[in-house]
């Protein structure tokens, strides 16, 4: 996954939970870092525009947690934690502001994290789930998406063309099919 291109010519790109550079001009890549941590995998990382720091998230069982270190991750602190789903990072190192879509009441909200408050603020409060695309690089406004997922199953008597719902549910097939008898989907 392509993370950040640098004024210096590199391009970093994550793979397997790592970061990798591959410099412009040579066309050789190396990899940067070698995440692993006890009780859970590493799902997103990324560095900062100075090539300078790395932040990165560890999911569990329990939750996931966020990091913040040097390249060689030889000083790794957490800055963010949290439990359930997390998904959507965008790490903005220069306005010291992480942006990330956790579960809230069932559905994933936009929050906000600035560097020094323990505490996050939700920007949406959106019914469907919501993913960070991307932040302004002043850290003022944000591009997310979100999508409504629906499926349900009609009926309609050819004889006089009366609808009349037969499923409503988010889990029923997209590709139904009829009974030989006609008395089952």
């Amino acid at each position: 996954v392509l993370r950040r291109w640098t004024e210096s010519g590199k391009i970093y790109f994550q793979s397997n939970g790592n970061l990798f550079s591959m410099d412009m001009a040579s066309g050789t890549s190396q990899k940067l870092t070698t995440l692993e941590r006890e009780g859970g995998t590493v799902s997103w990382v990324n560095i900062s525009a100075d090539e300078k720091t790395i932040a990165y998230v560890v999911k569990a069982e329990s939750g996931w947690q966020f990091f913040v270190s040097d390249v060689a991750n030889k000083s790794p602190k957490k800055i963010a934690d949290g439990t359930g789903v997390a998904e959507g990072f965008v790490w903005l190192p220069e306005r010291g502001r992480l942006f990330y879509g956790e579960q809230a009441d069932g559905v994933i909200q936009i929050f906000v994290r600035d560097s020094g408050s323990s505490t996050p603020i939700k920007l949406t409060a959106s019914e469907t789930d919501s993913v960070v695309v991307d932040a302004a690089g002043d850290g003022t406004s944000i591009i997310f998406s979100s999508a409504k997922e629906e499926s349900n199953l009609w009926r309609v008597d050819v004889g006089d063309s009366q609808e009349s719902p037969v499923l409503r549910d988010l889990n029923s097939k997209l590709w139904p099919s009829i009974s030989p008898d006609g008395e089952r989907i």
